[in-house]
């Protein structure tokens, strides 16, 4: 049954981009939009799966970034009297209750309530604990070249960040992430999951159009470049350091001249 429901719900998000939602940072990617305008261009951001179940986690990340807010809501506003099958049913989303009916009975009703409403939900980490992500304690790798095309320019130039990485043990779920940090205001950052990412060399080719406007004045300054790859969601709270782990971080920076 599981599989039938990962092959509808694949089909059902068929249209999604699959590349680097774009958060800010510290954000589920769900939730918020910010207005600079980090978007990928080319990428070879290929996770090459060995392990069929990577259709599951992916299936359950989308869920709980998707879903997960309508069911604390739930669980306030209505509260759980019954056990999965009463919690799930409320969902509005048939296709999301069906999903999330199967995942809260892997562990039951009261360990996937306290799961959705641990502190700062992280979907890497819950679909982890709910035994549909793999997760491995020996993944190695690093960021080997953070760079940004031109290194400066005026406002309304468009700034192309290579980021390159490589992985020498295999990524059990993980994620790579980009930032932007300008010198005034919020940080932006793009990530990707990745499943079961074998040994290989990876990259990724990422444009910033500093185009002011009343979100975004892209004052003039030095504007920092952050990549990050980890085994688990970076920058997570959650975890004992084996399903959370940074693997490499790099830096690089780029200057607008006003």
């Amino acid at each position: 049954e599981m599989f039938a429901l990962v092959a509808l719900y694949l089909v059902t998000f068929a249209s999604a981009a699959p590349m680097m939602n774009l958060r800010a940072a510290g954000s589920a990617a769900s939730s918020v939009k910010v207005p600079a305008k980090l978007v990928s261009r080319s990428t070879e951001l290929v996770s090459r799966s060995t392990d069929e179940s990577a259709g599951e986690c992916k299936v359950c990340i989308e869920f709980v970034e998707q879903a997960l807010n309508e069911l604390i809501q739930i669980i306030t506003k209505v509260g759980v009297s019954g056990g999965c099958a009463e919690l799930c049913g409320e969902l509005s989303s048939r296709l999301f209750g069906q999903i999330c009916d199967i995942l809260c009975t892997i562990v039951g009703i009261e360990e996937f309530i306290k799961l959705l409403q641990k502190e700062d939900p992280d979907p890497i980490y819950i679909c982890t604990e709910l035994k549909t992500c793999a997760h491995v304690t020996t993944a190695k790798g690093n960021i080997t070249n953070v760079s940004v095309d031109p290194p400066s320019g005026p406002q309304g130039t468009t700034f192309t960040i290579t980021v390159d990485y490589t992985i020498t043990s295999a990524i059990g779920t993980g994620e790579f992430v980009v930032g932007v940090i300008p010198p005034q205001g919020a940080p932006a950052q793009s990530g990707q999951v990745l499943y079961g990412t074998q040994p290989g060399a990876y990259g990724a080719r990422l444009s910033l159009q500093a185009q002011p406007n009343e979100q975004d004045p892209f004052n003039a300054g030095t504007y920092q470049v952050v990549a990050e790859l980890c085994e688990g969601s970076c920058g997570s709270s959650h975890g004992d350091g084996t399903i959370t782990y940074t693997l490499g971080k790099g830096s690089g920076s780029f200057k607008i001249t006003g």
